[in-house]
């Protein structure tokens, strides 16, 4: 799940389908989720019940983009203005989410592109 968020300005992109060993580490310390467990920790954004899965999120943006950011540095922020901006993005990405999670599930037996063939004659 890909989630775009700005700050001061600047926009960072959070890719939740690719984490770092680092990262995962900081998940299962701070929320105690496993990779697995990204829809959970899209959830909790979403319901404002964890103000440190945003942080978490925002820290792990602005690392990838080479900021070097602690989790320290969000504490100054204003809480409530936060949640709110990230609920919404995060509910548009758990929609898409849930309908490509239903669209996969359904399978229409049909593959999305044709696949390549290659034929050789045997000598």
């Amino acid at each position: 799940m890909k989630i775009t968020f700005n700050m001061d300005g600047k926009d960072y992109v959070f890719d939740g389908d690719k984490l770092t060993v680092a990262e995962v580490r900081l998940l299962k310390t701070h929320l105690g989720l496993a990779p697995k467990d990204a829809e959970q920790w899209a959830e909790l954004i979403v319901s404002g019940d964890s103000i440190d899965a945003v942080l978490l999120m925002m820290l792990f943006a602005k690392r990838r983009a080479g900021e070097r950011v602690e989790l320290a540095d969000f504490d100054d922020l204003d809480a409530a203005d936060l949640l709110t901006e990230f609920r919404a993005a995060m509910e548009r990405a758990l929609a898409d989410l849930r309908k490509a999670k239903a669209a996969a599930s359904k399978g229409n037996g049909k593959p999305k592109a044709k696949p390549r063939v290659r034929a050789e004659e045997s000598r």
